[in-house]
């Protein structure tokens, strides 16, 4: 067994240690060697954050582990992770920790330790921090989602220009709300935003390199998805264009009808739908031979276009019901929806 103190947070003043060390075990099931790593902090800082240290602090009992010294201070034993630790620590301590640029892609991978830390010791104000960056990156609008997007895409295209190794974050977006999400147990305080989360992770699933982006295993929990599959694309199905007469004397309906039915489920598993739905408009404003996209007049872009949105809308709006967002527990996992799913493709 090692022990090393921790070169950032271990401080001259402090009044209080904590330690923490990683519980590995090889697939032997043997305990693998581990550093136990010392964090020399105050209690008022913790006590200031966290109702748990202070109720630990100031109800402590010998056999709590308090009456344990290190360097002649009080040690306190902490089941958790080091790192995690650290980087849970580091949130009180270093106001810049917390990355603040909008669509960071290392944001999540930077907090997920300390939210998970932050649920465990109750410390809502960082809990609450989360929740308000996601409600902002996953409005429940649709146009600013569309702006987010436009956002994000650009965002990341300056990434990859700044740094061509930069290629990964942008379809992993969704996957690394929702592990903050589950981290801090915060289903209930964004289920309005839980319904567009879900889709785009579903949306990332459909793409063919998303394994390399995501990893196997992380995909393989998100695998429930598809239970809303079929009704997405019923609901495309489903669109019909109300029966409209140009003021020129021609019926239009029926040919950009067919157009939107081919163009939709072709591109279904390709991209977003608000995306593909966008992108119809702006093909029948031009014409597109390749989908049998036909020029629409003035009069006839101006009626199918606000159908088209009215659509959107609707679809937007119906995406936590779609997703289940609003059956949400406190610790909401997918099986039932898989086990839907594997029913239904019997």
């Amino acid at each position: 067994m090692d022990e090393a103190r921790d070169l950032d947070l271990y401080f001259s003043d402090g009044n209080i240690v904590l330690s923490a060390s990683p519980h590995e075990t090889s697939s032997e099931g043997d305990e693998q060697t581990f550093v136990i790593t010392y964090f020399r902090v105050h209690q008022s800082i913790l006590s200031k954050h966290s109702p748990v240290f202070k109720d630990m602090f100031a109800v402590a009992q010998p056999a709590e582990g308090l009456e344990n010294r290190y360097n002649d201070l009080p040690l306190v034993y902490l089941h958790d992770d080091p790192t995690e630790l650290k980087a849970f620590l580091q949130t009180f301590y270093d106001p810049g920790f917390i990355p603040e640029d909008r669509y960071d892609p290392t944001y999540a991978a930077v907090m997920l330790g300390p939210v998970k830390l932050a649920r465990k010791y109750q410390v809502e104000t960082l809990l609450q921090k989360v929740v308000k960056r996601l409600t902002k990156e996953w409005p429940t609008d649709l146009e600013i989602y569309d702006r987010r997007r436009d956002e994000i895409q650009e965002s990341f295209r300056w990434r990859r220009r700044k740094d061509k190794r930069n290629n990964e974050g942008h379809y992993a977006r969704a996957f690394d709300a929702l592990s903050l999400v589950k981290a801090g147990d915060l289903y209930h305080q964004l289920i309005p935003q839980l319904g567009t989360i879900y889709y785009e992770a579903y949306v990332a699933c459909c793409r063919e390199d998303i394994d390399k982006e995501v990893g196997p295993e992380r995909l393989s929990e998100y695998r429930g998805l598809f239970h809303a599959q079929m009704e997405l694309r019923s609901m495309l199905y489903n669109f019909k264009f109300n029966p409209y007469r140009c003021p020129r004397g021609k019926h239009h309906d029926l040919g950009f009808q067919e157009s939107f039915t081919m163009y939709s489920q072709q591109m279904f598993s390709r991209e977003c739908l608000f995306v593909t739905l966008k992108r119809f408009v702006y093909m029948i404003q031009s014409g597109e031979p390749f989908f049998s996209i036909k020029k629409a007049c003035t009069h006839c872009f101006s009626d199918i276009e606000s159908q088209v949105e009215a659509f959107r809308r609707q679809l937007f709006a119906e995406l936590p019901r779609i997703f289940g967002a609003e059956r949400c527990l406190s610790s909401f996992e997918w099986e039932s929806s898989e086990d839907e799913a594997s029913e239904g493709d019997r």
